[in-house]
């Protein structure tokens, strides 16, 4: 499972709140006092969602400069007293996007972190929260010696549908950024990420690792003409386990050792670069350090299994030579033949 944020070692300094609608934006001029017990519900509440998995990073079609999330956080990150200033920037910001009707109205959450666990060390961090619904709750309370309830409407925990968290990483001039959209569907799902953010995947070692497991599904499954579906999970089978077996990838290694024939892998180069343009890819490396996270949510998606109409699924674990095809003329079906030693 990708690892989530450990959050027991993180402060949370600054909060600033703001508010759009349809009128405009509700701006407040002062931070949110913090207060211990709040603190602590509200660093859970703001960074549940994020897992320690698929970065990205800010970019621009100019230059990142002109970025405004990426100045504002870097603002901050140099003076941190400047962070009221840099929310109210980030809060006119989101507003100035959101006349396109691809936001809904609700409130705006700044945060700024600090003693963010990343790899072997601490930074900090500027989250920008975004919520748009509110649901109803019951309120206890007690007025002198009697219990009475009062109706309300609050943010629930699950009430945080978009989020970015920008870790200050030095050596990375437009830093890590993890982010989550709960949207589902046309501008909504598209306005938080390539608008208002404007971020690209971050090509490290994670974005490596599962784009080219995904070529290899992808290739086993639709760039080999005439091969059969054991030959397509038998491929599959083959490059997972050149994954699972190191911690550095290098492609002719692989082509080597999961594609030893010369045509097949040919073919598998073709594949390689219909895939790259097809995905928007700039530079799918040949070289580098696998991400165990990666390889593992990239192997959940190559499941290794034969499926015969409604009747069976065959899973595939290990030889294809082990497994037959053939074509029953009298019954006028396909079969699957399976050599064993044990039946279990």
């Amino acid at each position: 499972m990708p690892e989530s944020i450990a959050i027991d070692s993180i402060r949370l300094r600054q909060l600033y709140v703001g508010a759009i609608s349809d009128e405009g934006i509700f701006k407040n001029n002062e931070l949110i006092k913090l207060e211990q017990g709040l603190t602590e519900v509200l660093t859970s509440f703001f960074l549940k969602s994020f897992k320690m998995e698929n970065f990205m990073t800010f970019t621009h079609e100019l230059d990142v400069e002109y970025n405004g999330a990426f100045v504002s956080a870097g603002s901050v990150f140099e003076d941190p007293q400047r962070f009221l200033e840099e929310a109210q920037n980030l809060l006119k910001l989101l507003y100035a996007f959101s006349e396109n009707g691809n936001i809904k109205e609700g409130e705006l959450y700044i945060t700024h972190f600090e003693d963010v666990p990343l790899e072997d060390d601490t930074v900090s961090a500027i989250g920008i929260f975004k919520s748009e619904d509110r649901d109803p709750f019951i309120k206890v309370y007690q007025q002198e010696k009697e219990l009475g309830l009062m109706a309300d409407e609050g943010i629930s925990f699950n009430n945080i549908h978009k989020g970015a968290l920008i870790l200050d990483t030095p050596d990375l001039k437009t830093y890590k950024v993890l982010v989550f959209d709960k949207s589902s569907k046309g501008g909504q799902a598209k306005f938080w990420v390539d608008h208002f953010l404007n971020l690209k995947p971050l090509e490290d070692e994670y974005f490596q690792t599962r784009n080219f497991m995904h070529l290899c599904k992808d290739f086993a499954l639709h760039g080999q003409q005439d091969a059969d579906r054991a030959e397509q999970v038998d491929l599959i089978n083959r490059s997972m386990d050149f994954f699972k077996e190191r911690d550095h990838f290098n492609q002719r290694d692989f082509e080597e050792e999961v594609l030893p024939d010369e045509e097949q892998r040919e073919a598998f180069l073709r594949y390689r670069d219909e895939f790259m343009e097809q995905r928007q890819l700039e530079d799918l490396q040949e070289d580098f350090e696998i991400s165990a996270p990666a390889m593992q949510a990239a192997r959940r998606q190559m499941r290794s299994v034969i499926k015969l109409d409604k009747n069976f699924h065959v899973y595939v674990h290990g030889k294809r030579s082990l497994i037959e095809k053939g074509y029953d003329a009298d019954r006028g079906k396909h079969f699957y033949k399976l050599y064993f030693d044990e039946e279990n």
